[in-house]
């Protein structure tokens, strides 16, 4: 038997030589200007479930990289992952094209990508969320895209197959429109081309039925770089746009880049928006809910640079329980660091799901407790829950329309008794 590092060594040339396969050295491309390359979409972009040592998370950007040989590369985003020199991208776990659309918006401004790779709708053809309206909304987003990268080649690719057969027939409907999407862009003189992906891969070159294997990102590389070198040809791709500050990218901090709150909780209002921490890391991470109480959220991945900061897409944690956004809190009632669900009825009393979510997995798993607070008379609007005695458990406090508050310390026994304090101010 060859040493365990002699095995992995001749796995990873078997590996590379496999993906090679199609793709032949070539010339610099567009004269030999710098590539400065933002990928966009959801997992897949993002990199996740490679399947083996070899992706480890870098997604078809691994491949992408080593394709792209006599240019200057810079691979920018405000999302990072895997072990590249450019490790960035705009890849945004469970995200549908809206949420896409709206966490771009910065890293476009800030970063001019002068190369776009559009890989979106996956998510909400697996969800399903409108899949019949989703090339409309891929239409709206490149057309973001153009707007304030007019100087940029944009690829846009057809989403690969799946093995959920519901989801897959959604998504060849969804793919037998891009071309379409794509063409009237291109017509109106748009520097949009099409990346045709839909018969690229076969479930068996999937990981979980959605992710690919480590060959089938390496075809989704080949691809994107086939893409590119149509674009070249084209002299779609110019020297991009002079930045103030450098881009993310190899031997560069990031560029600060907040996703703007106000922009990814628009017309929810600010009783659908929260901030706690659900993976008990010690930050805040943000929460939507829809109007049914169901949880949307993005993990506080932690800041980019000084004044940036990443949001992991987590995708739908907890799906309603038949109670509206506003009687929804969130608080640490048994002191494990993670915030759990909480139900205020109108009557002040209180259903809690506690939050099981794995560090191992990430999974979020919610254990239903049922009543833990008769109400004490109170009315449920006026109740929240904060650490009043810093022990690490949330305590139950209501406030009156004067602001006086009332308290009942948590003492974080299963179930929790509430221990009435005197009234505060």
């Amino acid at each position: 038997m060859y040493p365990k590092c002699i095995q992995q060594w001749a796995l990873s040339l078997t590996w590379a030589v496999s993906i090679f396969q199609g793709v032949r050295a070539t010339e610099s491309l567009a004269n030999g200007v710098e590539l400065r390359i933002m990928p966009v979409g959801d997992s897949i972009t993002h990199g996740y479930q490679g399947g083996s040592i070899n992706i480890d998370g870098n997604g078809y950007r691994r491949q992408l990289w080593w394709n792209i040989k006599d240019n200057t590369k810079n691979f920018v985003g405000s999302q990072m992952s895997g072990n590249l020199p450019d490790p960035y991208s705009e890849g945004y776990d469970g995200a549908i094209i809206a949420d896409i659309a709206t966490f771009i918006n910065g890293s476009l401004s800030s970063m001019r990508p002068n190369v776009v790779l559009i890989h979106a709708g996956t998510n909400d053809m697996n969800r399903p969320i409108d899949p019949d309206n989703a090339p409309e909304r891929l239409g709206a987003m490149i057309d973001e895209v153009v707007s304030i990268c007019p100087d940029a080649a944009v690829l846009v690719a057809e989403i690969i197959t799946t093995n959920d057969t519901a989801a897959a027939e959604l998504g060849q409907k969804y793919n037998a429109a891009i071309p379409g999407v794509v063409s009237s862009r291109a017509d109106d003189g748009k520097k949009v081309l099409l990346v045709d992906m839909s018969s690229l891969l076969t479930t068996a070159e999937l990981t979980d039925g959605i992710h690919p294997t480590d060959e089938g990102y390496g075809k989704m590389a080949n691809a994107w770089f086939a893409g590119i070198q149509e674009a070249a040809q084209k002299g779609w791709i110019k020297e991009p746009v002079p930045l103030s500050k450098a881009p993310t990218g190899s031997g560069c901090s990031a560029v600060p880049v907040w996703n703007p709150i106000d922009e990814i909780a628009v017309g929810e209002g600010s009783a659908n928006l929260w901030f706690a921490d659900l993976d008990g890391d010690g930050k805040d991470d943000y929460i939507m809910l829809d109007n049914n109480g169901a949880a949307t959220a993005y993990l506080n991945a932690g800041p980019t640079g000084p004044g940036g900061q990443i949001w992991d897409s987590q995708g739908e944690v907890m799906k309603s329980v038949g109670a509206e956004a506003t009687q929804v809190r969130f608080a640490d009632i048994n002191g494990d660091g993670k915030a759990d669900y909480l139900v205020v009825h109108d009557n002040g009393t209180v259903n809690c799901w506690i939050n099981e979510r794995s560090g191992d997995t990430g999974i979020f798993t919610w254990t239903a407790q049922g009543q833990i607070v008769t109400g004490h008379g109170h009315d449920g609007p006026g109740v929240i829950f904060a650490d009043i005695n810093g022990d690490g458990v949330d305590d139950y406090l209501w406030v009156s329309e004067l602001g006086e508050v009332t308290v009942y310390l948590n003492d974080a026994s299963n179930p929790p008794k509430w221990i009435s304090q005197e009234e505060e101010k």
